[in-house]
């Protein structure tokens, strides 16, 4: 519940010129139909009166403060609700206060982090500046309560891209501690891809280049640490892919951790091995046309350590097959 409910009710407020708008109830020979409070149903009655009059003032506001405390999802609301903040005399800091107060109170609420960005390009617009310390810290704090909040980490990206935030120290050190939490959080991965190298193409070709280096170096270091973990590899194979880099340089890294390379039979192969090490590599042969081994690892991987794509692999195998025979022949 917010503030403001606690220090303002519905009840201030005179209603007797509204025509309320019931709710379409639905028949009785629904298979399920939705149980809505009555209080509910009188709020949602006020709410389409108001949108069809298209009023903006505060009682029309503070309804939907509780319509959104009683449906946090509820996009019609949250919509209206811009529209009354814009068209009133309202303190645009005290609605981020009552933007963070519900992020706390409804930390599943994905509604929210649209609404908040809406409201800082509306404080900017008029002259006003934000605090962008102060995003990062409410944004830190609900990932520690949930670190794969897809909707917050949507919302920590657009304050990247809209204060230019590329490598920044803190979205740095965030990243590189939400990743040593849980080294599997592809969200950090994800996120960490694109406050480093989001903005590729803008940056000097020497800051690129260095950047490019580092996180080659750092995906590296992650996967040392946890061989089996796809989202360091896929991050790697990001950075090669992004900056047009011959994957063939990892192919002795790779060789380390695949099965069937050699290498990787020296070690524990419980604790070492990597599928998608793995199947690095026998992209790697590939392309360096050293088609048998290719082949040899699309066929283990099909048979042994990912039965789960046989076929997939088994399809791999075969076209590489017939490719040499047609080269050979």
């Amino acid at each position: 519940m917010s503030s403001e409910m606690e220090t303002e009710s519905l009840n201030d407020y005179n209603w007797d010129d509204i025509e309320s708008i019931p709710i379409k109830e639905e028949a009785s020979s629904a298979l399920c139909r939705i149980m809505y409070s009555e209080e509910y149903k009188q709020q949602l009655g006020y709410l389409r009166a108001l949108l069809t009059k298209q009023e903006y003032s505060a009682r029309a506001l503070l309804l939907t403060d509780s319509i959104i405390d009683a449906v946090p999802a509820h996009y019609t609301a949250w919509n209206y609700r811009y529209n009354i903040v814009k068209n009133i005399d309202r303190d645009l800091e005290r609605e981020l206060v009552w933007c963070q107060e519900v992020a706390y109170d409804k930390p599943k609420n994905y509604q929210i982090w649209h609404y908040r960005s809406l409201i800082i390009e509306l404080v900017e617009s008029r002259g006003g500046s934000v605090d962008i310390s102060n995003e990062t810290t409410i944004s830190d704090d609900m990932l520690e309560e949930d670190s794969k909040n897809y909707h917050v980490w949507a919302y920590r990206k657009w304050l990247v891209r809209r204060y230019q935030l590329f490598r920044d120290n803190i979205e740095d050190l965030t990243t590189k501690k939400m990743i040593a939490l849980d080294v599997r959080n592809n969200s950090a991965w994800s996120h960490r891809f694109f406050v480093m190298l989001g903005d590729f193409g803008e940056t000097r070709p020497e800051t690129a280049s260095e950047t490019v280096e580092q996180e080659i170096g750092f995906a590296k270091i992650m996967i040392n640490q946890c061989p089996e973990n796809p989202s360091a590899w896929s991050y790697l194979q990001g950075i090669y892919k992004l900056a047009k880099k011959d994957l063939l340089a990892e192919k002795e890294f790779c060789e380390l951790y695949a099965v069937g390379a050699g290498k990787s039979d020296q070690r524990s192969v419980e604790s070492r091995f990597s599928l998608p090490a793995t199947e690095l590599l026998a992209r790697i042969y590939e392309v360096s046309q050293d088609n048998s081994k290719a082949s040899s690892l699309y066929s283990i991987l099909g048979s042994k350590y990912d039965p789960m794509r046989r076929n997939y692999w088994e399809m791999k195998r075969q076209r590489l097959d017939s490719a040499n025979s047609a080269t050979v022949s």
